[in-house]
């Protein structure tokens, strides 16, 4: 028996898919119908549409363009991707992802750079509870080629709808562009620049979104969105007696001292003191005394930046140096800072290792940092000298220790 051809029996569809496409090319067809195609500038004669549903005319022209391109098939796209449905489609940029948009993120991050932001969040560009004002997000570029530009845009309306939408301008970082070629940038652009979204409100939801453009006509459609939170301006201050290892006290805090007439001494116990703070123009550490000195009903031990060795009485401040840097969980970020000893403070001043500092009643500043910081500890040692002429007794003096915003 010879086989015969089945025959076809089309189904009924839901839905119909149309496209009706004009390919302008350079190569040789089989006629089918002849038109003049022209415009301002030239007019192409006698072009004719193929049976391959082709446009052929001169070696000197090429066209690619759609009439219409329809669908009514749901499939075809989605929340979360978009299949393309005609031959112009095919050069349209591929719609990019908001790999990360973080302000607060602590020791968990979805950003790939830098390596600190990666390995410990945002508290890493920003200190302690993340950023108030500004944001950093990375571009997904799926697949698109290097040289693809990218337009970002921000919101407080998760449906980009509102008056607070804006595209973020490509020179400051700041949510006041539109939609203009200089504010499309390239992957690399945006991700060169740690916080590349500033000038934003404190304690506010935003929402973010990309498209891709890679020629002309070619822009994308909006990336689906990702929010995030910003925080508020932050600074956190406690003090601890402890020796010359740190461990958490409670109040009251205490130093004794003993003097020998004639003998500098120096506090065995240290007054440690942790700070945190967000703070981008950094933070201080003050104090000062309720005497300005070692005091009693009978006599004074003055308070004064001098070097006990050579000074007949004295009673002060000297920073312990080991404290004195900035310890950041996960190592250094770059771009934390560190808190910095004032110099009348510090041990090696001029040399001299008995130095110490005034404990005046007025604030005196010990120590601070010009940007945020992250888990910053310094201590300080209590100091004296006293002489023959001192009258015995016990002496004190209430220190106030201060952590101020800059």
């Amino acid at each position: 028996m010879k086989n015969c051809p089945r025959k076809f029996k089309p189904k009924m569809a839901s839905y119909i898919i149309a496209t009706i496409s004009i390919l302008l090319y350079s190569a040789a067809g089989n006629p089918a119908l002849a038109v003049d195609l022209e415009s301002e500038d030239y007019k192409i004669v006698d072009a004719t549409i193929s049976s391959g549903n082709s446009v052929t005319s001169s070696d000197e022209f090429n066209l690619h363009s759609t009439i219409g391109d329809f669908s009514a098939n749901p499939r075809l796209t989605s929340d979360s991707y978009s299949l393309k449905s005609g031959p112009v489609e095919i050069y349209t940029a591929n719609v990019p992802l908001v790999q990360c948009f973080e302000t607060s993120t602590d020791g968990i991050s979805n950003c790939n750079s830098p390596g600190y932001i990666a390995t410990d969040g945002m508290v890493a560009a920003c200190g302690y509870g993340g950023c108030y004002d500004r944001a950093r997000f990375e571009i997904g570029t799926q697949n698109n080629p290097a040289d693809t530009l990218y337009a970002v845009q921000l919101s407080t309306d998760p449906g980009f709808t509102s008056g607070t939408t804006n595209y973020i301008d490509a020179s400051t970082f700041t949510p006041t562009g539109s939609r203009e070629l200089g504010n499309f940038r390239t992957a690399s652009y945006w991700e060169g620049e740690v916080f590349n979204i500033r000038n934003l409100n404190q304690n506010t939801t935003y929402y973010l979104r990309i498209s891709a453009l890679h020629g002309d006509f070619t822009e994308s459609k909006f990336s689906p969105s990702l929010l995030t939170t910003t925080t508020t301006p932050t600074l956190s201050f406690d003090l601890d007696i402890s020796g010359t290892t740190w461990s958490p006290s409670s109040p009251q805090h205490n130093i004794s001292l003993n003097l020998e007439p004639d003998v500098p001494a120096l506090s065995s116990s240290l007054i440690w003191l942790n700070v945190n703070s967000n703070n981008q123009a950094g933070i201080s550490l003050a104090q000062n005394g309720l005497y300005g000195a070692l005091h009693n009903s009978n006599y004074q031990i003055i308070s004064t930046t001098a070097d006990l060795e050579t000074s007949e009485t004295g009673f002060g401040l000297q920073d312990y140096p080991s404290g004195n840097s900035a310890e950041f969980t996960g190592g250094s970020s770059g771009i934390l800072d560190s808190l910095t000893v004032y110099p009348q403070y510090n041990k090696t001043y001029s040399s001299r290792t008995n130095n110490i500092g005034e404990i005046d009643t007025s604030v005196n500043y010990i120590y601070d940092s010009s940007g945020p910081i992250y888990n910053a500890r310094s201590a300080m040692h209590v100091g004296a000298k006293s002489n023959y002429s001192t009258p015995a007794g016990n002496y004190s003096e209430t220190i106030t220790f201060w952590a101020i915003v800059n």
